[in-house]
């Protein structure tokens, strides 16, 4: 049985089939990445009540408890913080680097898709993890020059360094040289699977931390049956997870504080 006839399986009519499409799934995600197999072990141990706060607790699991490196010129950064630009938004970035960052110490570039006021990109140059930083929106946000001309005086860097394109997600990316990531930060329903898949197309790494889990913006790879078991939001992840995976990624899972955003998972692919 292969992971995607186990999903569909989670509502066939006959128990005993439907208990092993749940122990097949969780086989395959413990596969992916190990750190999840606590959580699935109290979690099957229980699947007889199928019952959706259970499905729910996954939200609640926290897959490491990596600190990350400290952000340079932090107290300068945070002085942006005003009606225009929300402290959540700086609070998301720098946990966003801190979690992902020690596994790409060292890039030549880093492309921030859906990047908003571009922060998220920007940081991997401030810190040193990359030479470049592509900003990629539909249209350049109000925040995003004052963002740049903060970073770039912070880190006295020059301005090739931060660059920014007027393209839509949809569109090819610039073509870009050397050892580069893919990153986003709550790019809405749809559009994550979209960064996701430009990663693949490009061979390249990302890491995003999904949101908007609902029914008008769920993923393009949902099966409707899993969403009788699974909160959709656990579900949409868990078919990306395999998605990713069936593409010839390994993925990794992080997750940032609650305390900062709800919308905390990470989802990091790496090409194998």
């Amino acid at each position: 049985m292969n992971p995607v006839q186990a999903l569909k399986d989670l509502s066939h009519p006959n128990k005993e089939r439907r208990e092993e499409a749940y122990q097949k799934v969780r086989e395959y995600l413990v596969s992916i990445d190990p750190d999840v197999d606590p959580y699935f072990q109290q979690f099957f141990r229980k699947v007889s009540a199928y019952e959706g706060k259970l499905a729910r607790e996954l939200t609640k699991l926290a897959v490491n408890v990596i600190e990350g490196p400290e952000i340079k010129h932090e107290a300068e950064l945070r002085s942006l913080a005003d009606f225009r630009l929300k402290e959540k938004e700086l609070n998301e970035a720098f946990a966003f680097y801190k979690k992902v960052s020690p596994l790409f110490p060292s890039l030549d570039y880093v492309v921030d898709l859906c990047c908003g006021n571009g922060l998220n990109g920007m940081l991997w140059v401030l810190q040193g993890n990359a030479k470049k930083a592509v900003s990629i929106d539909r249209e350049e946000n109000p925040n995003f020059e004052r963002v740049r001309r903060r970073i770039l005086e912070c880190g006295n860097l020059n301005q090739e360094s931060i660059v920014f394109y007027q393209k839509d997600i949809y569109e090819p990316l610039p073509i870009l040289t050397g050892k580069g990531l893919i990153i986003s930060i709550h790019a809405c329903g749809e559009l994550t699977d979209k960064v996701i898949d430009s990663s693949i197309g490009h061979s390249l790494p990302f890491a995003v931390m999904p949101c908007c889990h609902d029914y008008e913006n769920k993923s393009d790879y949902i099966i409707p049956q899993i969403l009788r078991y699974f909160d959709i939001g656990i579900a949409i992840d868990i078919m990306r997870a395999i998605h990713i995976h069936q593409a010839g990624y390994d993925i990794i899972l992080r997750r940032i504080s609650e305390k900062i955003t709800e919308k905390n998972l990470i989802l990091i692919g790496k090409p194998r």
